[in-house]
């Protein structure tokens, strides 16, 4: 799956509804009747802003503590026996934008 499809997908599962025709038209979210290009979608692998606006909006998908998990892995904390509370501080503080998005797309099972 490419990074686009990949964008889309967090889109979708943000509330973003793709237009019928699926090529260049999203319908943003709190807007029904309005159409825009595809590449409105919000920049979720490179924009920190954008990606913790979507963190909120999915947060009541997540089982507690999935996304938590997800993300310590992809920040490179894979002992399980370490500090809950220096994990959860590490990654809440230093995760990248694109491994916030690996983590809810593996958390959604989106990919």
């Amino acid at each position: 799956m490419t990074q686009e499809q990949k964008r889309i997908k967090l889109a979708e599962a943000g509330g973003w509804k793709v237009h019928p025709n699926d090529r260049f038209i999203v319908i943003p979210p709190n807007s029904p009747h309005s159409v825009q290009p595809l590449s409105t979608i919000p920049d979720y692998f490179n924009d920190l802003n954008a990606v913790h606006e979507l963190e909120k909006t999915i947060e009541r998908l997540c089982k507690e503590g999935d996304y938590w998990f997800h993300l310590r892995e992809l920040c490179a904390f894979p002992d399980a026996e370490s500090d809950w509370n220096k994990v959860y501080f590490f990654t809440a503080v230093h995760a990248t934008a694109a491994q916030r998005c690996e983590a809810i797309g593996k958390t959604l099972n989106l990919w």
